[in-house]
């Protein structure tokens, strides 16, 4: 990499963070998608960019980000991941998946009354 290209990456990803601090969610959206496609397989870029999409309600592209996170990152997420994640399969209507990761997530956290009550 030279070092144009890493200045470019760390100029998307400190503006892209900039954005998220002042909730300009859509324009952060943008920038992390752009820094994706220089970084494939950067894991903090691709769950911020299912949290954005979660937060968009967008929860086929929340599933698909996080679902290329999940497979470079050996199925080792943040809880909160997971609980997007979940979330977002049970909307689509995958009932059986979501309950699978509430069901960890419950072992994970037994006393978490949100992710109980979305079990």
């Amino acid at each position: 990499m030279t070092q144009q290209n890493a200045d470019r990456l760390n100029y998307l990803h400190e503006k892209g963070s900039s954005l998220l601090k002042e909730k300009r969610n859509d324009q952060a959206l943008l920038i992390f998608l752009e820094l994706e496609k220089e970084t494939p397989k950067c894991p903090n870029t691709l769950l911020t960019i299912g949290d954005l999409f979660f937060k968009k309600g967008n929860y086929e592209n929340t599933i698909s980000y996080l679902s290329k996170l999940l497979s470079i990152s050996k199925n080792q997420i943040p809880i909160h991941g997971y609980f997007i994640l979940a979330f977002s399969l049970r909307v689509l209507g995958k009932n059986q998946e979501a309950e699978n990761i509430f069901n960890q997530l419950c072992k994970l956290e037994p006393n978490n009354a949100t992710y109980l009550n979305q079990r």
